[in-house]
């Protein structure tokens, strides 16, 4: 009875072992594809004619930042490493009028751009970026995760005055509490 119940816990904690393993190759590649969302985000100029510039204009499929597309080595212990790899697709989207009432009200990619919608529209307005990150575990399975996100053509060093606009301090004006 003992020998079957102290196999029963061997077996239980090699599972719970496998499971914290998964669970930290899930999370590092949550970490890896924010990684990538963030590394597009912060982007140094609107558009450059340098070629590879870290410009918004740049940014499309598995292109943009500093960070490259596709296989990243992960050591897992020291004789043992994971692969992952990482990849984005890129949506130009455009804020335009979907209603017929003169005012923006809707997000739309440039396929789904009417011919009129696209005489009006001059610049890309934003990017949708999908990022995948995809690994084998040791069982063979094929893992991944996605991660989404929207990245506006405002620099970051601009960013803050773009999320808070009122961070000047408003003037006082020359009245007391009494009234006087």
């Amino acid at each position: 009875m003992v020998a079957i119940s102290g196999t029963g816990l061997i077996t239980l904690q090699t599972h719970f072992v496998q499971l914290d393993e998964q669970q930290a190759l899930r999370t590092h590649a949550w970490y890896l594809a924010q990684e990538k969302l963030d590394d597009l985000a912060h982007f140094q100029w609107l558009e450059s004619s340098v070629q590879n510039a870290n410009d918004f204009k740049s940014i499309a499929n598995n292109k943009g930042g500093q960070l490259p597309a596709g296989q990243i080595l992960h050591p897992v212990s020291v004789s043992t490493s994971v692969n992952f790899q990482r990849n984005w697709q890129v949506t130009d989207v455009y804020f335009v009028d979907t209603t017929g009432n003169g005012q923006p009200d809707n997000w739309q990619t440039g396929s789904q751009l009417s011919t009129a919608q696209q005489t009006l529209v001059t610049a890309v307005q934003a990017k949708q970026v999908v990022v995948q990150v995809s690994w084998t575990d040791n069982k063979g399975k094929l893992n991944t995760v996605t991660a989404e996100g929207v990245i506006a053509p405002i620099l970051a060093a601009r960013a803050g005055v773009a999320l808070n606009p009122y961070v000047a301090r408003v003037p006082a004006i020359g009245i007391s509490p009494t009234g006087n």
